[in-house]
């Protein structure tokens, strides 16, 4: 976990693509992470963006938060903030 000098946890800013993570009974999407191009995975915890989050599945996106843990022990983010980037054009012999 990232922590300031004054042991607070400190703000990250995490770029990747949104995915789904887990769904419920009816195929509905009900948690969401982000990928980097790291290869690290982080599960957005519930909160205030999640609902908006939703609607950017699979889309490259920009989120500030605070790295944590979720309950099962996955690495988890709390977002402040996100905003949807556009694709590099790179992506564009993927559609």
């Amino acid at each position: 976990m990232v922590r300031s000098a004054k042991g607070r946890r400190a703000t990250v800013e995490l770029t990747g693509v949104l995915t789904p993570v887990s769904w419920d009974d009816e195929g509905n999407v009900v948690a969401v992470g982000v990928a980097t191009a790291d290869e690290c995975d982080y599960v957005i915890r519930r909160g205030a963006a999640m609902e908006e989050l939703t609607h950017h599945l699979r889309e490259l996106v920009r989120i500030r938060g605070v790295l944590g843990r979720a309950e099962d022990g996955r690495q988890a983010v709390d977002v402040e903030s996100f905003e949807a980037l556009d694709r590099p054009s790179s992506w564009e012999r993927w559609d």
